[in-house]
Order: C-alpha cells, then sequence, then structure tokens
C-alpha cells in the first residue's frame, strides 16, 4: 500500500510540531513527511514499522526517522510520550557549526531509522518532561540537548528485523510485512484515516473488504483494538486535538470539520479520551496560541 504524504503543521509560537500524548493512541497510519521525527515512548508498547522492517516496542524507547521515510506507529492500548518533527532547513544551518556535528552524525547515520537504548532513551525522557515544561528557545535548547544525547549512545540500532516475536504475537514478525500487505482490511483502514470525517456505513466497509458482516466487525477489532465507531471517533478526536493546538478555529468549527453532527456529542466524546472539554484543553496545551473561545 502507498503510503500518505502527511503535511505537518508547526506548534503555535514555534517552527517545529512538538506533540505531547498524554495516554493517548497511536493508530495504523502509514504516512511520510519532509519533516525528520524523534518520537519517544514514555509509557505503552506496540509496534513500529519503517520501510519494510516491523519491530515490537515497548517502553522506554527512543526513536529516530529521517524526512522522507514511511513509517507508522500501532500502541497497544494508550501511549503517553512525545512525537516531535522538525522541517530540515532548520537542522541544515548547523551542519556547518563544528560545535553542532553531532546533529550531523546523527542524520548521516540514521537510514532508515534509529533505535536507541533503554538507557539513552530515559535520559532523553527526562529532557523532554523538561522540554514540555518549558517555551520557545529553551525548550528548542533541550531538543538540541536531547539530539545530542541521542548522537552520543554508543548502542544505537539502526532498524532491523528482532530475532524473536513478541509475546502477544503468534507469528514471527519477518512475517507481519507480508500479512499487513495481504490483509484485506488494509485499504479499509487507510480509507478510514483520509476520509475520517466522512459518514460511514458498516455494511458497506464490511463489503468493500468481500468479508461477511460479523467477521468484518470480528477482523477490524482484532487488528485495531476497537471497534469502526470507536476507531473513528478516535482518529476525529485526534484530529481535533491537532486543530485546537494549532490553529484558532472556534470549537463549534472544529466539531463539525472532523465529521462530528453534534457539538455536545463532540464535548462528550473529547472528555470521554482526554478528561477535559476541548476549551480546556487549548487552554492547557495551547501554549501561546491566541484562543479563540
Amino acid at each position: 500500500m502507498n503510503s500518505v504524504m502527511e503535511m505537518v503543521y508547526p506548534t503555535p509560537g514555534y517552527s517545529f510540531c512538538f506533540q505531547i500524548f498524554q495516554d493517548g493512541k497511536l493508530h495504523y497510519n502509514w504516512h511520510h513527511h519532509t519533516e525528520y521525527e524523534f518520537t519517544i515512548c514514555r509509557k505503552g508498547s506496540g509496534e513500529v514499522r519503517i520501510g519494510e522492517i516491523i519491530h515490537s516496542f515497548k517502553d522506554p524507547v527512543a526513536f529516530f526517522i529521517p524526512s522522507g521515510t514511511d513509517h507508522t506507529f500501532i500502541s497497544n492500548g494508550k501511549f503517553n510520550g512525545w512525537i516531535v518533527q522538525i522541517p530540515p532547513p532548520i537542522l541544515e544551518p548547523y551542519k556547518a557549526r563544528t560545535e553542532f556535528f553531532f546533529l550531523t552524525e546523527l542524520i548521516n547515520q540514521s537510514s532508515p531509522g534509529l533505535v536507541f537504548s533503554e538507557e539513552t532513551s530515559k535520559e532523553i525522557i527526562i529532557i523532554l518532561e523538561k522540554a514540555q515544561s518549558q517555551e520557545g528557545f529553551l525548550r528548542w535548547t533541550s531538543l538540541l540537548e536531547a539530539f545530542y544525547l541521542a548522537s552520543r549512545d554508543n548502542q544505537t540500532r539502526l532498524f532491523s528485523f528482532p530475532t524473536a516475536a513478541p509475546p502477544d504475537r503468534k507469528t514471527p514478525l519477518s512475517d507481519a510485512f507480508t500479512q499487513i500487505e495481504d490483509d484485506p482490511l488494509d485499504k479499509i483502514i487507510d480509507r478510514l484515516f483520509k476520509e475520517f470525517a466522512e459518514p460511514h456505513q458498516l455494511k458497506d466497509l464490511a463489503s468493500d473488504a468481500k468479508m461477511p458482516l460479523q467477521s468484518f466487525y470480528r477482523h477490524f477489532k482484532k487488528r485495531t483494538g476497537m471497534t469502526v465507531v470507536e476507531y473513528l471517533h478516535s482518529l476525529r478526536i485526534n484530529t481535533a486535538k491537532k486543530l485546537l493546538l494549532q490553529s484558532k478555529f472556534y470549537v463549534d468549527d472544529i466539531c463539525y470539520e472532523v465529521g462530528f453532527n453534534s457539538v455536545s456529542f463532540f464535548n462528550r466524546k473529547f472528555k470521554e479520551h482526554t478528561g477535559m472539554s476541548p476549551i480546556e484543553y487549548r487552554r492547557c496545551f495551547g501554549g501561546q496560541l491566541e484562543l479563540a473561545n
């Protein structure tokens, strides 16, 4: 399946995207973008696919993904951590400066992707916890410190096939790539990700997957850990979270933009997912964004 080109929008007040996940969920989203990506899992587990390679992960762990690389993260339940996406032009000027040679080293050795040791990942998590409470220049200097630690990790691993399957998988991970490519749910999940704001009928999705309705329901839930409705709601809420933090749209507009047709229902589902209302979420994590509500 072809990966989706994802547009990454900077966090308001910054030239890069700094996403905080607090008991969120990472979905099957096969994509690529021009930005370098630093993904740090403080708490959680799941699978990451980079290129044609699939690997299980468990906290604490940090990854570095080069610009333009196809990848996806799928969490087993809730995920706690950060995803930082940095446009290449921001890092380019550093390459000419000797004191920042560690960035050049990290980028040059990162293809197809890097996994850092548990010890280094723990140190990076401490820095990201500090960065989360910082603003502006101080947050950027903390990120540079995290990159420096990552570049000094002498146990850094290039992404490669694991030698053993994770405990909850019945088949070796070396077979997982083939399984994903052959899975009839593949196109359905891809369509839902691209068209999450559109209405979808379960019977139509099952028919397109060429599966009986009950089989489709069962296999979809086994694959994603959620029903189709729960999956769509989660995609919509995650997109709403981005819009709340990265735009000045009113909450009502965001509700309809992401596919909900009732503001009260949107508010209720949003609070179920995050523990707070959309307005509270924007005020808590919106940083320097001038609030529209």
